[in-house]
């Protein structure tokens, strides 16, 4: 799995406005304070209000905020949300398949169920993490995932 910059910058806004409660930042404030610009942050921002991850704030002072609170919002949907498309998130058999139309291995694949395990395991991880876990300092955020680890 490869991390974009656009799944960095969809979580980190996410986070950013988890932080300001309620309320509501603009495209300009979240480009500022991410250090992108803010073409890039309305597209982002944009691209996240269509997929309901976020809801916009209508209005000269209008802007965008979660559409539900931290602890219901997991790094899963941010990166299904910008990037629809691919459905699960780490599909490794549908990347190396060569010239073919299907790999060359689809029969028999030795390698199938260690990408799988990999697949589910990081799924899981990112299903399990939630925006308001996020907003906790990182060592705290360390012991939650140590203890889900043992769980």
């Amino acid at each position: 799995m490869t991390i974009s910059a656009l799944d960095e910058y969809s979580i980190r806004f996410c986070l950013r406005l988890a932080a300001c409660g309620k309320s509501h930042l603009a495209a300009a404030e979240i480009a500022e304070a991410e250090g992108v610009s803010i073409d890039y942050a309305r597209k982002v921002l944009n691209l996240m209000t269509r997929t309901r991850i976020l809801e916009p704030v209508r209005g000269q002072k209008g802007g965008y905020r979660l559409s539900s609170p931290p602890q219901s919002i997991n790094l899963a949907d941010i990166l299904r949300a910008v990037h629809p498309e691919k459905g699960e998130l780490c599909n490794y058999c549908e990347k190396f398949k060569g010239h073919e139309t299907d790999c060359v291995l689809h029969a028999e694949c030795s390698l199938r169920p260690v990408w799988q395990a990999v697949s589910d395991t990081v799924t899981s991880l990112l299903e399990t993490v939630t925006l308001a876990d996020l907003m906790k300092n990182e060592r705290a955020l360390g012991r939650v995932l140590i203890q889900q680890r043992k769980a």
